[in-house]
């Protein structure tokens, strides 16, 4: 299982740098100039690979993911309990420390972890790792609407899903307008709800 991960991370790290000056050239043809374009890019470091990923194998990715994650923040969890119990140590050699703030804004971070929250599903990792994209461009000043047609072009160069396709179910047609609206929902919404978490949970 642990080469199973190591696997996983390495298939990200290559997938990035594969698809490096592929995004630079997407971002620059949504008007952003080099130094912007570079930046966005950046930001998608994790997510590329579940970008030309079918939907298929990343819901059992996910699985392996979570697995390995949940194992890995148990065991800080487990060691930051443990370092807490000697806070006093800790005031005489760093007295300037609120050791009591740092551990329990520590513990809730590990604690409120989206992998023990939240159940698998085949975009969960997608959508943890498209945040960072979703607050670059909130930084350039790109309001939602702008937000969601920047990643539904993304999804559509990269073929994600249906993304691009316009097909009927049985009483609703799909196409771009209904598509936009699930990145709404489901992406950007949920990007700038975490951000928001986080401003306020550590004052950024």
């Amino acid at each position: 299982m642990k080469r199973e991960r190591i696997n996983i991370v390495n298939k990200v790290k290559k997938s990035f740098q594969s698809n490096r000056q592929r995004l630079i050239e997407f971002f620059q043809n949504q008007d952003f100039d080099i130094q912007q374009a570079e930046e966005l890019t950046s930001s998608m470091r994790n997510a590329v690979y579940f970008l030309e990923t079918h939907e298929y194998e990343r819901a059992d990715i996910e699985i392996e993911i979570r697995k390995g994650i949940r194992e890995g923040l148990k065991k800080e969890i487990k060691e930051l309990k443990s370092l807490a119990k000697h806070t006093s140590t800790l005031k005489k050699l760093v007295p300037d420390n609120n050791w009591e703030e740092i551990f329990e804004l520590q513990m809730h971070q590990y604690e409120s972890h989206k992998f023990f929250t939240t159940r698998a599903g085949k975009n969960k990792s997608l959508e943890m790792a498209l945040e960072p994209l979703f607050w670059r461009l909130q930084k350039f000043g790109k309001g939602q609407t702008k937000q969601v047609d920047i990643v539904y072009r993304l999804f559509v160069e990269y073929d994600l899903d249906d993304y691009g396709e316009e097909y009927s179910t049985k009483d609703v047609l799909i196409g771009e307008k209904e598509q936009k609206e699930r990145i709404r929902i489901h992406f950007q919404q949920k990007a700038v709800k975490e951000r928001k978490k986080y401003s306020e949970l550590f004052g950024w």
